[in-house]
């Protein structure tokens, strides 16, 4: 599950980003995980993007778990 969660958020990330812009660059994407088996910890960031108000996240954060399999 944890291999398929992490597919998960990463595609919804990606999709969101290029909804926002057509011409973000996907290969500026970078994703950190943690190695404990007993949680899940996803750090996603991309360099040709950049949110600077808290709504933008607020707003980017919500499209992303809208695209997010229920129960995840």
């Amino acid at each position: 599950m944890r291999k398929e969660a992490y597919i998960f958020i990463q595609n919804a990330f990606k999709d969101v980003c290029l909804e926002i812009n057509l011409k973000w660059d996907k290969k500026s994407i970078t994703v950190a995980s943690s190695s404990d088996e007993n949680k899940i910890s996803l750090h996603i960031s991309t360099t040709d993007m950049r949110l600077v108000k808290v709504t933008q996240v607020a707003v980017f954060t919500k499209l992303i778990c809208k695209k997010l399999p229920a129960g995840l």
